[in-house]
């Protein structure tokens, strides 16, 4: 029976080391790596609203982008003072806003990014907000 003990201690034990998850140094000063969405100001009624389930964002260092989950998500970025330009690479980018070529204001502050379209009438100050979850 104590020989049965040590083995159920030995085995909960393990898989409690199983379940940490790794704290990976995340830097949120630099613009390149994957973000998460969670908030967005899109103007009244309803003003800042936090999102659980926000889209991810990743911005690679050889200029490629993903963003979100819809059919056309991905393409070449590329970024001057406080613009980062999203040129998406689908067959349909014709069909979207811009033409599939997208600017976006950004602001990189306290580990948060903040992007606001460009290419949108958007007089209430449309903006989303992301935190960093990953360098890549």
């Amino acid at each position: 029976m104590k020989y049965l003990c040590m083995i159920l201690m030995s085995i909960t034990t393990l898989q409690i080391q199983g379940c940490k998850k790794d704290s990976e140094n995340v830097d949120s000063t630099t613009i390149e790596g994957t973000w998460k969405l969670v908030g967005q100001n899109l103007g009244l009624p309803d003003g800042y609203i936090k999102v659980t389930d926000g889209e991810l964002f990743t911005l690679n260092n050889d200029s490629t982008f993903k963003k979100g989950t819809d059919k056309c998500n991905e393409g070449v970025y590329s970024i001057t003072e406080n613009v980062i330009t999203l040129d998406y690479s689908c067959e349909i980018k014709k069909s979207m806003l811009s033409d599939g070529i997208q600017e976006w204001g950004y602001s990189l502050k306290n580990g948060t990014l903040r992007i606001s379209p460009k290419f949108l009438n958007c007089d209430e100050g449309c903006t989303y907000e992301y935190e960093k979850i990953s360098n890549n």
